[in-house]
């Protein structure tokens, strides 16, 4: 992509902005209030065009270098498959050279084992359990194919501020107004109230992981490094996808405010009625999550009536597809200022041990991944939920 395009959009943001601020400095101010609201909006288009194109940017930097490192893989892949062409080792041999086997916590601590007299010809290693192609990961292929790894996917994640605490559970506190609020008043005249109490919510973060187990001979396969890399991130995709089901029940479990939608709208029209919703409740609108079957459906319905609403999403909002949400339904809101996520500091963890039941003499290594967390609803009426007969 030619950043010269962005250097022009960044440009012309620019140019609106030094106008809008010359004008809000002149002295005949309210006569331009016109032009004023005229370019406020044409920055804002600006401003949504500028963050397009720097995305689209960044992802065609990300996939230029995933290119680079399936080359170098598989350049690394060939040469590890001469080698092996041309040696008779082992898989216990290729296994004891291993990174894995070099990192292994127990490496050079295990203790000397006597055998009785008599007993010469007993096995003296581990057993070794035989690998069949049926026994691999689905990700993982003999031959020592290397596969991209999956991406990790948190659409509703992705838009929840996060907060670290090293407490596993606490009180959220916070203020809520029951009613009241600002008025115009004559002096003399007493101050109309404002009426706050505390909202606390109590908040217990909770356990989600998963594990595997692999035996060390499928870790010494191929390159080592790639297939211990594959594990944890099919590890950590379970558990972030866990997390992301958690933040869509904590969302629709909410009891949100409800937009007013005509019985004949289309799902992009409801979109418009629930944005108003959230603006009359004080907030500004950042995205929109809606049912990945619905989204498609609306997109095929747009196709021959796009306009103003789909340039950048619907009505500029960041549409989110969201496995879990009901159908025929979506979820507009300020997702930054209505939802929390709170992360214990030990974050995403992974371990790895061959110390369970009796995995040790069988040599398979079990694989953990974990995480505290809890996404939490903190204002549910920076949301307004939509619902439509079709889509």
């Amino acid at each position: 992509m030619d950043t010269a395009i962005i250097d022009k959009v960044r440009e012309d943001l620019d140019a609106d902005l030094a106008q809008i601020e010359a004008l809000a400095q002149s002295d005949n101010f309210a006569d331009q209030a016109d032009t004023v609201t005229a370019l406020q909006r044409s920055a804002e288009t600006k401003r949504a065009r500028l963050e397009t194109l720097t995305r689209a940017l960044q992802d065609r930097e990300q996939l230029a270098r995933i290119d680079s490192s399936l080359t170098k893989t598989v350049q690394t892949t060939q040469r590890l498959a001469e080698q092996r062409a041309t040696s008779a080792e082992s898989l216990g041999e290729l296994f004891v050279r291993s990174r894995q086997f070099s990192d292994w916590s127990g490496y050079g601590q295990s203790g000397k084992v006597e055998v009785p007299a008599g007993h010469a010809a007993l096995e003296r290693r581990a057993v070794s359990l035989p690998i069949k192609t049926t026994d691999l990961p689905s990700f993982l292929i003999p031959g020592w194919q290397q596969l991209p790894l999956a991406q990790l996917v948190t659409p509703l994640l992705d838009l929840i501020p996060t907060i670290t605490t090293s407490m596993t559970s606490f009180p959220v506190a916070g203020v809520k107004v029951s009613e009241g609020g600002a008025a115009v008043v004559d002096e003399g005249e007493a101050k109309p109230p404002l009426d706050i109490a505390e909202d606390k919510v109590d908040v217990a973060l909770e356990m989600v992981a998963v594990y595997t187990q692999v035996t060390r001979q499928v870790l010494a396969l191929g390159d080592s490094v790639f297939i211990r890399d594959a594990i944890d991130t099919e590890l950590r995709r379970a558990v972030l996808k866990k997390l992301n089901e958690l933040a869509v029940a904590a969302l629709t479990g909410a009891t949100l405010p409800t937009a007013t939608v005509p019985s004949t709208s289309s799902l992009v029209g409801a979109i418009r009625a629930g944005i108003a919703t959230v603006q009359t409740a004080g907030y500004t609108p950042t995205a929109v999550a809606v049912n990945p079957t619905d989204y498609a459906a609306a997109d095929t319905w747009l196709l021959d009536k796009a306009g103003a609403c789909c340039k950048d999403g619907y009505w500029g909002l960041q549409v989110v597809a969201v496995p879990g949400l009901t159908a025929g339904s979506a979820i507009v809101g300020d997702f930054a200022a209505g939802m929390r996520r709170y992360v214990h500091t030990s974050g995403l963890s992974l371990f790895a041990t061959d110390s369970h039941a009796d995995t040790f003499i069988h040599n398979v290594i079990t694989l953990l991944c974990e995480q505290l967390s809890k996404t939490v609803v903190t204002r549910a009426d920076a949301f307004a939920k939509v619902t439509v007969s079709a889509p």
